[in-house]
């Protein structure tokens, strides 16, 4: 079991592999683009202004109001304000707010009720998210609803503080996060303790009232939490709710009495507007997140202290009126949260946000028209009345509406991977058109001559606004239908990596039950028995009851179907047998009262969530008779659960450690019942509470399980248990392991937690003995190798049942958010996302498979030894795991097949994150990948301590990496069977693929994905290699045998070795061509204090890819010459696995470039461009075509042109250095080859010939620092150069140091044929250690010289690729090395006596290595010489950017254009003319 360990982890990796590339393909996001609206932006717009005095102030529209009040009551229901008349029934809830209703009754001209209508998802951050940006946030935040990042698209609040609007904002501290620097003042109050229901109303009350007699603001917020938590906590019909909305309504007459005593002509509130509304809505049962209805209806309330001029046109009022209780007339208008920006901005008269895509809503803009002096622009039409002119002012303001929301449609489109498609964009683009023709020819003729058509220019306003309306409309309906675009190749991608591993799964189980000889028959042979078909149809049918949306909201129900199913086949072969049939029948009574539980509990309809919350489902209802009851009947369950565990562990293992987790155990539970008797209303405890604390007990009971774990530890690693008692070891250990998680889990879950304990327990110990049904009759044999699926699956199906059971579904309104503030009171991110997903997944995930072993261990008792036990234990923890994997992929194939559903965000895709487990990790990781890099990064972001994460991780993966650089050829040799050259050959074209592979990794990371991701899926890529590598290594089966041929590895083997070093190559080449950019981009080039540690970075890189190669040549050559090679390449694969963590736990501080930003060179003209000149007419439109409407990949800007003028001008600096690493490549094999004829020892220790380029490395590491804080700063003084000398200089440097070191390699191998021929002696290994040092001087100089080089010479959106270009010269060094032995060789052995070449032969002393050194060592002078001229004629590119927008046009330019623009690209094109 011990040895096929390893199929688990592969297993493993690929269901995770599988699922987040699907998840990448599937919750894809909205892109945020860093634009922001300037006043002055509306000189572009075609809208129509009246001349204005100059002293008149104005931005985008005409101002409506002065100041503005929004109170916000977060999960305001519809039916919280509107008349309880308007509904069927009146619920106990309704007319609490009578203000309001007061309000609109009495002032109907000036206060209006509005229906507002949310888009899903309705989370508190995605809707106040919507309303101050104007956009559709997408499900994929929901996640950061916990850890709400800041906004950083236009919004609002940036309007406001830009134009500026004093903000004063109090309450929920969400805004705080979401806008850290936009209010003038700010009280933040904490908002996620669900069950505080007054801090933040109260925080509230202290500061608005105060604040509404002050002056010194222009926009105040407050925002109260108090009737959300009463929801969450007590449902909708409950007093609490009640009284919170009493109280609201109190506020609110104290509001509204403070602005009215100063709405006076002249007073501090006359052009005051007050808007009351809620965010979203919530469910009876006080839940939100979803669509439905009541959680997107909510309400808004617009007061206003002047009335309007007249009513508005009837074509645009979209009132309902009706009778209250009171018998007055009551209007109620319908308004979308998508309008809140928009409509904000215009009534303030600031810009609208730049992605903001609503309409300005006629009936809430109108309700701000009595502010205005309508005399201003009356002009010469005196008796116009003033409708005309409130319609005139809304014509231009849905004229600029219209013009802002078509601009940001547009550049979104061109800039945007997740843009509209062709055909939409002509759609709206003829919509808009259209209005805007008759804008410009009829509408605003006739507002330049009024005087002449007062008669006409009503009609033509009203044809204005519907034709804008219609327009803003097409474009709100796309961007709901098509708003979020999915990835279908990453998707299909993902599930077809899925389905092979369902079936790798499959065949690991096959073969783990082929090894231990188990069956699924009673007969012992491989044929298929009842059992398994009918938990395989069972599966099936679970899975195929995804597809529906009908059936995935009845999931807990379908999942008891099945269960009590699979209990009627029992109950059937219980009565055959005539054994268990009580075991049966209270397995299925379970199962009805499991199946009335989720029917009561998910029930949208229950009375009360009060009680649901504090009991389980089945005691709903209970009277008040029965109180007491209720209140003891938990304790009683608490009390028989403990004496059970008590039992079963005393049975099993009546000492020793196991005894003091029971003890433990025991201790928590009445820990428990202390706790829900002090907060009992029956015993009135709350002055204890007062003393103690009501978070004392539960962090007592946590700190308790966490004891209870470190103890189980300590015993699995440190006591010893006999084999002979697995099967009691095992079910020891299974009942020691519920009993550390059930205390914390039942506490999480408040008083039905006991009984679902219970119901957990009696339902296992049935499925377990009725596992034995069929077994009891037959008599030793064959029976106790059988395994029957059917136990397993029902295992499973109870897990699910026992989800819904607690009050669960799948949905983030199913989610009990007050159990993670068990034991705490400050929202503190990792405790609680620890107890909230130990309160969802408890009883359904966890319980279930520490209880797995049950299964096991009353078989178990009848088997002898301990390997069948694991076996059979190995086995079901398969099946469970197929099962498990089984309906995930269920899920995502559902999910892909009604990704265009209407329940998609609502439905499937919460079902889908809830079964994949990713909900937290999608959230972190939403819109940090599609942000973009030129928006402004937080604090934080950035710098070294971000660095420090890419150091580790280069320090750890150089540790393999290198080691197999200079080990490899040994393998190749001693297990490969290959002979000099060949083990020699093969190394190098195994390196120089690895590094050809950097352009691969560079070129992803800088056109599909960013360079962070880009080294994670090539670091997934090498741990694969890894562990093909480590199989054959330790398998001799697998190896090839010794031979007479250059080559001895073929067929399958020959598959599994390039397979695995191909992996291997492609994963380390990837990761090298995006890591050192990812690194470098944490400092900002704009910045000077920046600027100046790129430099520092590459130098501190390369140490930690050189210290990192100390330890691999070092330990790990020492590993895998002297113990094994697979023991060695474990090591590498573990600290590769590392380095990949810990780079990924550095996300939140990287700066993460978007892909793509720039890369749009591979246009249709430059296929034929090799000059300057051809490269130029790249840019330029062909005569006839337009612009807007041209594909990229039709034309190219000109700063895609000047990137490739940059790469075109260093790649004579990259083909210079390409010998120096030739040279390089011989060290990694001849010079190590050549050790091993060398005297290794050093003392008693045998030095591993691979180990001596430990020598270098050594030296690299020391000099290093010395060069960053003595040789810099040194020379820094007699240069002015910031890095003491430039790059090429450094480059330079190097490419001198490299011919030396081969000269004296030459000199070296002369010495050691010398002595070994005539004096039968061998010199010591460190003779190498001369050219190995001064080429690691050298490659020092040279590498970080090339990489700074070509990152700081490099388009911005090229630096990936460019840097990799740094790996490609090692690359084709290493594949021309490869070329200069067969070369060398077919050449001299037309020279030589043996017509062998210099190198060929397997006996080194009759080869001319010294003659090979020569020669490269005279090709290095040569290349020094070349690389002069190539230096001396390059220069280097000026800091300057050149515009990305900048496009030619060929048809609509004249003469003097083209000069102009001829000169334009002169000025730009710095590297082809300098």
């Amino acid at each position: 079991m011990g040895k096929g360990i390893w199929v688990h982890w592969v297993m493993m990796l690929l269901h995770l592999v599988a699922v987040v590339i699907f998840t990448r393909g599937f919750l894809l996001t909205r892109t945020e683009l860093p634009n922001f609206s300037q006043c002055d932006d509306v000189s572009q717009s075609p809208c129509f202004f009246q001349n204005q005095s100059h002293n008149q102030k104005r931005c985008w529209s005409k101002p409506a109001i002065d100041k503005l009040v929004i109170i916000v009551f977060d999960a305001l229901r519809f039916d919280f304000v509107a008349p309880s008349t308007f509904f069927q029934e009146k619920k106990p809830w309704m007319n609490k707010l009578k203000l309001i209703q007061d309000l609109a009754a009495t002032n109907a001209s000036s206060a209006r009720i509005f229906k507002a209508i949310a888009d899903p998802p309705t989370t508190s951050l995605q809707r106040l998210k919507g309303l101050t940006t104007g956009g559709l946030p997408t499900f994929i935040d929901v996640g950061n609803s916990f850890g709400a990042p800041a906004i950083v698209e236009d919004n609002l609040l940036h309007q406001f503080a830009q134009n500026g609007k004093r903000v004063v904002m109090m309450g929920d501290d969400t805004w705080t996060q979401l806008f850290p620097h936009h209010f003038q003042k700010a009280f933040p109050y904490p908002s996620f303790n669900v069950r505080d229901l007054d801090t933040v109303d109260n925080g509230c009350i202290e500061h608005l009232l105060p604040y509404l007699h002050r002056g010194d603001w222009d926009v105040l917020i407050a925002h109260f939490l108090g009737v959300d938590h009463a929801g969450h906590i007590f449902g909708v019909d409950s007093g609490q709710m009640i009284e919170k909305l009493e109280q609201y309504n109190t506020v609110l007459q104290n509001v509204v009495e403070a602005l009215e005593i100063q709405s006076a002509p002249g007073g501090l509130h006359e052009n005051t507007l007050l808007l009351v509304m809620g965010d979203h809505g919530q469910t009876v049962n006080g839940d939100h997140g979803g669509g439905t209805a009541e959680e997107v209806e909510t309400s808004m309330f617009a007061l206003s202290f002047k009335n309007p001029p007249s009513s508005i046109p009837a074509e645009f009022d979209t009132s309902s009126c009706g009778l209250d209780s009171d018998k007055r007339n009551i209007c109620i208008s319908s308004v979308q949260q998508l309008d809140f920006a928009a409509t904000i901005s215009a009534l303030l008269g600031i810009p609208f946000p730049f992605g903001s895509i609503g309409r300005v809503n006629p009936q809430l803009y109108a309700l701000g028209g009595g502010t205005w002096n309508f005399e201003d622009s009356l002009g010469n039409c005196q008796n116009q009345p003033k409708l005309n002119e409130w319609m005139l002012n809304y014509v231009n303001v849905l004229c600029t509406n219209s013009w802002q929301v078509k601009r940001y449609i547009d550049i979104y489109s061109a800039s945007s991977v997740v843009g509209f498609s062709h055909e939409d964009l002509l759609h709206i683009g003829n919509i808009y058109a259209k209005a805007e023709e008759r804008w410009s020819q009829t509408t605003k003729k006739l507002l330049s001559h009024k005087k002449e058509s007062c008669t006409e220019l009503l009609p033509a306003l009203k044809r204005q606004v519907e034709e804008y309306s219609t327009f803003l409309a097409s474009v709100a309906e796309l961007a709901r239908s098509k708003w979020t675009e999915f990835n279908l190749k990453l998707m299909g991608t993902g599930l077809g990596i899925m389905l092979i591993s369902l079936i790798i799964h499959f065949l690991a189980i096959k073969k783990v039950k082929e090894q231990y000889g188990f069956s699924f028959t009673s007969s012992g042979d491989s044929g298929i028995s009842f059992g398994l078909i009918f938990a395989c149809f069972v599966g099936v049918i679970r899975a195929c009851s995804f597809l529906s949306n009908g059936f995935i909201l009845e999931e807990g129900k379908v999942a008891c179907f099945l269960l009590a199913t699979t209990g009627f086949v029992k109950l059937r072969s219980s009565f055959m047998k005539k054994k268990m049939i009580l075991e049966a029948f209270v397995f299925l009574l379970l199962v009805t009262i499991c199946r009335f539980t989720i029917q009561f509990g998910l029930s949208k309809q229950a009375p009360s969530s009060e009680d649901m919350s504090a009991y389980p489902s089945w005691m709903l209802g209970i009277t008040s008779l029965w109180s007491f009851v209720a209140e003891v009947l938990p304790v009683l369950a608490l009390i028989l659960l403990a004496l059970l565990l008590n039992k079963a562990i005393t049975r099993s293992s009546p000492e020793g450690m196991w005894k003091y987790i029971i003890m433990g155990t025991g201790l928590s539970y009445i820990l428990i019942a202390v706790h829900w008797a002090l907060e009992s209303n029956l015993l009135d405890l709350a002055w204890v509470l007062k003393d103690v604390g009501s978070n004392c007990i539960p962090r007592l009971v946590y700190a308790i399980g966490v004891g209870q774990l470190l103890l189980v530890a300590i015993n699995q690693l440190f006591i010893k248990q006999k084999s002979s008692e697995g099967s009691k070891i095992l079910s020891t250990k299974a009942v020691a392991m519920f009993s550390v998680w059930s205390s914390t889990v039942i506490i999480l879950l408040g008083k039905q937690g006991p009984f679902i304990a219970l119901v957990f327990i009696i339902g296992g110990y049935c499925i377990m003995r009725l596992d034995n049904v069929e077994l009891d009759g037959k008599d030793g044999g064959s029976w106790n190798l059988m395994l029957d699926p059917v136990p397993v699956t029902q295992w499973s199906l109870f897990a699910v049942c026992l989800f819904f059971c607690t009050g669960h579904w799948c949905a983030f309104d199913g989610l009990r958010y007050g159990a993670a503030f068990t034991g705490f009171e400050e929202f503190v991110l990792v405790p609680q996302a620890i107890l909230l997903t130990m309160d969802t997944y408890g009883f359904s995930l966890i319980l279930p498979i520490f209880g797995i072993p049950f299964l096991v261990a009353c078989r178990g008792q009848t088997e002898k030894g301990k390997q069948p036990i694991l076996g059979r234990l190995s086995l079901v923890y398969m099946i469970y795991g197929l099962i498990v994997a089984t309906s995930v992929t269920a899920t995502i194939l559902c999910v892909t097949i009604h990704r265009r559903h209407l329940m998609v965000w609502g439905l499937f895709a919460p079902k889908f994150v809830f079964d994949v487990g990713l909900d937290s990790e999608i959230g972190n990781g939403s819109n940090k990948e599609l942000a973009c890099e030129s928006m402004k990064k937080q604090e934080r972001q950035g710098g070294f301590k971000a660095n420090y994460f890419i150091f580790a991780m280069m320090f750890l993966d150089n540790i393999g990496f290198v080691a197999n650089m200079v080990n490899l050829v040994l393998y190749f040799m001693f297990v490969i069977h290959f002979d000099i050259s060949g083990s020699a050959t093969t190394t190098t074209n195994y390196l120089g693929t690895a590094f050809l592979l950097t352009i691969v990794g560079g070129f992803i990371s800088d056109a599909y994905m960013n360079r962070l991701n880009t080294t994670l899926l090539f670091g997934v890529t090498e741990l694969l290699g890894y562990m093909l590598l480590i199989i054959q290594s330790h398998y001799k089966k697998l190896q090839p045998l010794p031979c007479e041929e250059s080559t001895c590895v073929h067929g399958t083997k020959a598959l599994l070795f390039y397979a695995s070093i191909s992996l291997i190559g492609l994963g380390g080449g990837g990761i090298r061509g995006a890591i050192p950019a990812l690194g470098a981009d944490q400092f900002n080039y704009k910045k000077p204090e920046e600027r100046k540690h790129i430099a520092s970075f590459f130098n501190w890189l390369l140490l930690s890819i050189t210290v990192g190669a100390v330890v691999g040549v070092t330990f790990v050559v020492y590993v895998s010459t002297r113990v094994g090679w697979d023991i060695g390449f474990i090591i590498s694969l573990s600290c590769a696995a590392a380095g990949l963590f810990i780079v990924a736990l550095g996300k939140p501080y990287y700066r993460v470039r978007v892909a793509g930003e720039s890369f749009g060179g591979q246009c249709k003209e430059l296929e034929g461009g090799y000059a300057s000149k051809l490269l130029d007419k790249a840019a330029i439109l062909p005569k006839g075509v337009d612009a807007a409407t041209t594909s990229k990949w039709k034309v190219c800007t000109v700063t895609q042109v000047e990137e490739v003028k940059i790469l075109t001008r260093m790649m004579p600096i990259l083909l210079s250095t390409i010998l120096m690493n030739t040279c390089l490549a011989q060290l990694q094999t001849l010079s190590v080859q050549q050790g091993i004829l060398m005297n290794t020892r050093i003392g008693s220790f045998d030095v591993p010939a691979a180990t001596i380029p430990v020598i270098p490395l050594l030296f690299m590491s020391f000099l290093i620092p010395i060069y960053e804080f003595t040789f810099v700063p040194l020379l820094r003084k007699f240069t002015g150069n910031p890095n003491g000398i430039t790059h090429l200089q450094r480059v330079g440097v190097g490419l001198v140091l490299s011919a030396i070191s081969m000269t004296i390699a030459g000199f070296v191998e002369v010495k050691r044929k010398h002595e070994f021929i005539h004096h039968n002696h061998k010199i010591s290994l460190f003779w190498l250690a001369f050219h190995y040092a001064i080429f690691g001087i050298a490659d020092m100089f040279t590498l970080v010289g090339l990489m700074e080089f070509f990152y700081r010479e490099a388009p911005t959106g090229m630096r990936s690729l460019s840097t990799s270009f740094s790996w490609l010269s090692l690359s084709i060094g290493y594949y021309l090395s490869s070329a200069f032995v067969e070369l060398v060789n077919s050449i001299t052995g037309n020279f030589t006596d043996s017509k062998l070449g210099w190198l060929e032969g397997r006996d080194m002393n009759k080869n001319h290595i010294d003659y090979f050194y020569w020669f490269l060592a005279i090709l290095s002078v040569l290349n020094f010489a070349n690389y002069l001229f190539w230096a001396n004629w390059y220069t280097y590119k000026n800091d300057v950017t050149v515009d990305e927008e900048m496009v030619i046009k060929a048809d609509q330019v004249g003469a003097d254009t083209s000069q102009s623009a001829s000169a334009t690209c002169a000025s730009v094109s710095f590297v082809s003319k300098n």
